[in-house]
C-alpha cells in the first residue's frame, strides 16, 4: 500500500525493507524520551517483533494500521504513524501515535503525515467519530502539531503515562471527524 502525500513523502506498509531504518532512526534518545511504546537502545529483534505484529495486525483487521513515512526523493523510511485500537475497529474513538527521525523535523513533515494518516483513517473506518492524542508535557513540538492539524487541547490528565517505573502527566488532545471536514474542507495536503 503506498499514500502519495507529495512529492517528498508518502505513508507506506511496513516491510522487511523498513527495518533498517528502523533501527537507523528509532535509537534515538529524543524518540525514547517522546513516546510511551518505543524502546530504549531500539535494535534489530526490536523491529522485527514490530514487523510481525504489523502483519498479524493486518490480517487480524484487514486494513493496514500502522504506516511508515518514505522520504521519497532519498528512498529512507524516516517516520511511522498508527493507531493503537485500544476499543477495536469498529469503536467510535482511537489514539494515535508517531514519530520523526532527527534529520527530517522541522520541516513540516509531521502536519502533513498526522493530517493525511487522519483522512485515511476517518475513510477506512466509518465508525470512528474522534481521534485522541496523549502528548507528554514536554514535548511541545508535537502538541503544536496536533494544534496546527485541528485537534483541540482537552486538558492534563494527571499521572496518566507509567514509564520506567515514573507516572508522567500529559496533554490530551481530540479531532472529531466533522471538526476534520469543517476544518480542512477536504484538502488536507
Amino acid at each position: 500500500m503506498k499514500i502519495v502525500i507529495n512529492q517528498d513523502l508518502a505513508l507506506v506498509s511496513p516491510d522487511r525493507h523498513s527495518i533498517s531504518w528502523l533501527v537507523k532512526y528509532l535509537n534515538d534518545g529524543d524518540i525514547y524520551t517522546n513516546t510511551l511504546k518505543i524502546p530504549k537502545d531500539y535494535g534489530r529483534n526490536d523491529a522485527l517483533k514490530f514487523f510481525n505484529f504489523c502483519k498479524r495486525q493486518h490480517s487480524k483487521i484487514g486494513m493496514e494500521n500502522n504506516l511508515m513515512v518514505l522520504h521519497q526523493p532519498s528512498g529512507e523510511i524516516i517516520g511511522g504513524i498508527g493507531s493503537w485500537l485500544k476499543y477495536g475497529i469498529d469503536a467510535h474513538k482511537d489514539e494515535i501515535g508517531y514519530w520523526l527521525a532527527k534529520p527530517y523535523r522541522n520541516k513540516g513533515y509531521t502536519t502533513v503525515v498526522v493530517k493525511n494518516y487522519c483522512h485515511y483513517l476517518f475513510e477506512k473506518r466509518p465508525s470512528l467519530e474522534r481521534i485522541e492524542a496523549g502528548i507528554f508535557l514536554h514535548n511541545i513540538a508535537s502538541q503544536k502539531v496536533l494544534s496546527k492539524c485541528g485537534f483541540s487541547y482537552e486538558g492534563i490528565m494527571r499521572n496518566e503515562a507509567l514509564k520506567d517505573g515514573m507516572l508522567h502527566d500529559t496533554a490530551w488532545y481530540s479531532l472529531l471527524r466533522q471538526d476534520f471536514y469543517e476544518k480542512q474542507n477536504r484538502n488536507i495536503r
